[in-house]
């Protein structure tokens, strides 16, 4: 009768073992797959995790009515001109609601446009508007945005333009253009926003600071 009972509680203890081995494979199975997923994710999306700009973020961002754009040095040639602007991430989500109400977007389309500004343009938008003379001294493809911390020793962003054919001068005025770089990174006036114009060599660096 021992013997009996002895086998019984040694068959069981082999069958609780092998479970425990087997539950704790699939979870390290289900654990790797979910760091392969975050991975995939990451890449998929430039460096970026879906949705990091947060409620947090929009109250932050709520009391600023605008950005006053001050130029430090850089200075344009022979009639043309380098200007830019500034607008955050929850400026740029309560502008596409806006629109959407004028021109009756559907529900899908205006959350499509949230999404994106949420994802991709977690640190807003720069809009970057010049003027030269030549039309190829106009095309973006010349131009680089570099934004740094106030301190000047900290780059936060960098960013170049696809080729854009300028318009087209009205008489005598200069070839314009106009880009818009979305700031792919969390980051929040004040900052330095520089302008390289490769083609000209010439570096323009301008000062963001919300409106108070």
């Amino acid at each position: 009768m021992q013997k009996i009972s002895l086998a019984i509680l040694c068959t069981g203890l082999f069958l609780s073992a092998c479970n425990n081995s087997t539950n704790k494979n699939h979870t390290g199975d289900s654990s790797a797959t979910k760091t392969d997923s975050t991975d995939f994710e990451k890449t998929s999306l430039g460096g970026l995790v879906k949705g990091t700009f947060t409620e947090a973020d929009s109250l932050a961002d709520l009391p600023v009515k605008g950005y006053t754009i001050k130029r430090l040095s850089g200075k344009d040639k022979y009639g043309s001109y380098t200007k830019i602007e500034y607008k955050n991430t929850l400026q740029l989500v309560n502008e596409a609601r806006e629109e959407a109400k004028k021109t009756m977007q559907s529900e899908y389309e205006l959350n499509s446009n949230l999404d994106m500004y949420r994802d991709f343009d977690q640190g807003g938008e720069i809009t970057m508007n010049i003027g030269r003379i030549t039309l190829s001294s106009a095309d973006l493809k010349y131009f680089e945005i570099i934004i740094k911390d106030t301190s000047d020793s900290k780059e936060l962003f960098r960013g170049g333009f696809d080729s854009n054919i300028p318009e087209t001068p009205i008489s005598n005025d200069v070839w314009r253009n106009i880009g818009i770089k979305s700031v792919t990174v969390k980051i929040r006036p004040p900052f330095y926003v520089y302008v390289s114009d490769h083609l000209d060599d010439v570096l323009f660096k301008f000062l963001v600071t919300p409106k108070k």
